[in-house]
């Protein structure tokens, strides 16, 4: 697990690192859809499903810990 925590960290920085502002700056749009309602850009996207897979992979590995610490 720790493994794959290390993967994902390194593929999270890769992301942030891509790209000019340019690119970033159409990637991260704040347009409203008809209704009036903000979108979510595929920029936030990518960094939700990002925190999301290393917050689980940290909270694996913590309680992987703490269960072979108390384990009797």
């Amino acid at each position: 697990m720790p493994n794959l925590l290390g993967f994902s960290l390194g593929g999270f920085a890769m992301w942030i690192a891509i790209g000019d502002e340019a690119f970033k700056k159409i990637i991260t749009g704040d347009e409203k859809s008809e209704s009036g309602e903000v979108e979510y850009s595929p920029y936030m996207s990518v960094n939700a499903t990002f925190v999301h897979f290393i917050l689980l992979q940290l909270l694996t590995i913590i309680t992987a810990l703490v269960t072979k610490a108390y384990s009797s």
